[in-house]
């Protein structure tokens, strides 16, 4: 059998492309980069000396799926940061306005030397910049200055036949006619899983930019957004006119966190929710659309509000530490409360959404993480529930009703997915149908009157895993590349003999994988439908525990470290966070129902509760006799702590305020003498470590950029493994998607 020729790598300026392996490496150095933006690089290099129209680039990177060309914009000015191209100084890259990108780099081709293979020179032909191109705000100008047209695969089709001869038309075209009447009724029976037909047409606008917008909601008539901007460690309230694009700050940066934006059915004034370390509420506060002083309506309020059809009352929810999810209902100036309907953990309400004709009120309910999540309505009269939607989601976020009460427009999980996306659920029938698909995270959702358009806040995430000497920030080196996921990589930890197992949703699903501490001879652990994250390797080097989600629930199950002997250890109402005792015995986890700590026998079993206050993240001590955990008693202090619990269970031994702890991860020293945890500021995290003998904590890092999302401290604490990479958030508004 003919062998398979090799694929050429590629070198120009500093960098060297390995096709092979998908990385992009600079002087040697492991260049992050997500997995789309090398694709992009990739079509360049092997079409380099010509313009690569952006049908044929979207044709290559998303054959099958229907996507906004602002994914391709994203990607290309991805790829541009990782070159270091700047504003007017593209020498990599350039854009032709209104057709694509052209490659502008003397490119020199080759293979591994093993395959003893000639290297050969090319060069790309002398490149003349046709375009005033992006700076900064122009680049996100192709994205939120009009609207973004989805283009459907008919169109990318036919742009496809334009570029090719005569008989090469008249072929492909002959082929989509055959495929087209062969594949309808097959298209119909997948209509629930590809975009219907009215998605295509669906426009799409940016509204920021800045990727620190962290919840939105648009006017009853659509003139306006209200967005939080989230900046150095304050957030602020702003309202942007969506006509003009003008924004006026109408609350002041503050170190607290809002939320739960919802305008008054008039327009005029905005309710949103404040959360700050000084209370154990979240409090709720109008404001006039245009800024003023602002009001406080009430207290306890852990859901957006939503007003009913007659604007005399409002409805959120108010979960309480006992466990109990209430649906509550006020008069809309926030008195007279009374509780219609209630639901004990591990179930929980989420919402709510009041109904067009005032009878109904749809929440999500269900346990928070069990992936059994349903949208349900409560009779306003009398209390009364029914399950609406015929299908189950992973977790289930936003909720809003269409003006015409046909159906609910939602931001729901898949089940084996980590990814919110935008749902509409029939009503009365329950189906439901996705309106979005790709490898964004949204983040509620607030429709205008009439529902002709929604806004919702768009969340991406990319990382990779660095490895560091303990203590050494300047010798910080990627070993992956950067990959763009929700939750940043889903756990790491050490075998005793160095290597690294990790969490990748690189393949869509997460999966478990092992390398080197260089990031070289990656293997794939797992390889199924669901996902499989958050690794714990035992100290004997001989098990690997980990969450998985196979059955429908998170629990945790155990392996051998080659896939083989796999055991279901925990079969509660959802578990996460595993930590394994020092003698290999045990497994410490948190109960993602209660919230409270538990271990269980390594061979499975009955668990053992050790806490009875909110808990979760534990480390077992090297000596194996404490448990560190991120710790919430309301009653000690109004914030989350870190606290050491006695490994038998029991009340905190010790608490410790943890300043600027966004990032609740806690770590042992080596020595077991200090906690290290994650301090973010503003876009900056860095490594802090406490000190169990008290005093004030130390820096541990000086990184100048990105998020920490996750690290872990090798067995022998000479290096640390960490998720670094950035996070942003922007608000989107969508129109023409029913």
């Amino acid at each position: 059998m003919r062998s398979e020729p090799p694929k050429p790598s590629y070198e120009f300026g500093p960098f060297r492309v390995d096709p092979v392996n998908h990385r992009l490496l600079r002087q040697g150095v492991v260049v992050p980069l997500a997995p789309k933006a090398f694709e992009v690089l990739l079509v360049l290099l092997r079409h380099r000396g010509r313009v690569v129209e952006k049908d044929e680039l979207m044709e290559q990177l998303w054959p099958d799926s229907v996507v906004e060309e602002a994914n391709l914009t994203v990607n290309v000015s991805l790829l541009r940061k990782a070159l270091g191209d700047r504003p007017h100084e593209h020498r990599y890259i350039v854009t032709i306005p209104g057709r694509g990108y052209r490659l502008s780099a003397e490119v020199r081709e080759g293979w591994d030397p093993a395959t003893e293979l000639v290297v050969e020179q090319r060069t790309s032909a002398s490149l003349v910049i046709q375009e005033e191109e992006e700076t900064s705000e122009q680049a996100t100008a192709e994205t939120t200055g009009a609207a973004v047209h989805v283009p459907s695969r008919t169109a990318s089709l036919v742009s496809q036949i334009k570029r090719h001869q005569r008989g090469a038309l008249l072929a492909l075209a002959a082929l989509i006619i055959l495929v087209a009447g062969f594949g309808f009724g097959w298209y119909q029976s997948l209509v629930q899983k590809k975009p219907a037909s009215s998605f295509q047409a669906m426009k799409v606008s940016r509204l920021t930019t800045t990727g620190k917008a962290t919840w939105a909601a648009i006017s009853p008539d659509g003139k306006y957004v209200a967005h939080v901007m989230d900046e150095g460690g304050e957030q602020s309230l702003w309202v942007r006119q969506v006509a003009t694009l003008s924004n006026v700050q109408i609350v002041p940066p503050a170190e607290v966190r809002y939320s739960g934006f919802t305008f008054s059915p008039d327009g005029n004034f905005i309710d949103y929710r404040v959360k700050d370390n000084k209370s154990p509420f979240v409090e709720l506060y109008r404001v006039p659309l245009l800024g003023g002083a602002p009001r406080k309506l009430t207290v306890d309020v852990d859901s957006p509000i939503t007003f009913s059809p007659d604007r005399s009352r409002f409805a959120f929810t108010r979960n309480s530490f006992q466990g109990e999810s209430a649906l509550i209902i006020a008069q809309a100036d926030g008195s007279g409360e009374h509780k219609l309907s209630a639901h004990q953990t591990p179930d929980g309400l989420v919402g709510p959404a009041w109904s067009p004709d005032g009878k109904l009120i749809a929440c999500a309910a269900g346990p928070r993480t069990g992936g059994q999540a349903v949208v349900i309505a409560i009779r306003v009269d009398n209390g009364t529930e029914r399950r609406i939607s015929a299908q189950t989601w992973q977790s289930i976020g936003g909720i809003a009703w269409l003006s015409d009460g046909s159906g609910l427009i939602i931001t729901a999980a898949a089940h084996g997915s980590a990814l919110a996306q935008l749902w509409q659920v029939a009503y009365p029938g329950g189906e439901a149908r996705r309106i979005t698909n790709d490898l964004s995270n949204y983040r509620g959702v607030s429709l205008t009157a009439d529902s002709g358009m929604l806004v919702t806040v768009q969340a991406e995430r990319l990382s990779g895993i660095w490895v560091m000497p303990t203590g050494a920030t300047s010798r910080a080196q990627p070993i992956t590349s950067a990959i763009r996921q929700d939750g940043g990589v889903p756990g790491m930890s050490w075998t005793p003999d160095g290597k690294i197992v990790y969490g990748s949703r690189a393949g869509g699903n997460s999966d478990l994988w092992i390398m080197e501490p260089d990031g070289t001879r990656p293997k794939q652990l797992t390889v199924d439908a669901q996902n499989n994250f958050r690794p714990a390797v035992t100290p004997d080097g001989r098990s690997l525990v980990f969450v998985s989600d196979r059955t429908g629930v998170p629990h945790l199950w155990r392996m051998d470290l080659d896939g083989g002997h796999l055991k279901q250890l925990t079969n509660g109402d959802g578990e996460d966070f595993p930590d394994c005792s020092p003698d290999s015995q045990w497994v410490v986890y948190s109960s993602l129902a209660h919230l409270t700590l538990w271990k269980v026998s390594m061979q499975g079993g009955v668990p053992v509760q050790l806490t009875n206050k909110n808990a979760y993240h534990p480390r077992i001590s090297p000596d194996g006799k404490q448990v560190a955990c991120v710790y919430w008693d309301g009653e000690i202090k109004p914030q989350w702590q870190i606290a050491l619990i006695p490994f038998q269970g029991g009340p905190p031994t010790k608490l410790f305020d943890s300043p600027g702890f966004s990032t609740p991860i806690v770590e042992w020293a080596s020595d077991g003498n200090a906690l290290i945890y994650p301090d973010t500021r503003g876009s900056i995290s860095n490594l802090w470590s406490q000190p169990l003998a008290g005093g004030p904590p130390t820096q541990l890092t000086d990184f100048k950029a990105e998020r920490i999302f996750d690290f872990v401290r090798s067995r022998d604490g000479q290096q640390l493994a960490l998720s670094r990479g950035i996070l942003t958030n922007d608000v989107v508004l969508i129109s023409h998607f029913r």
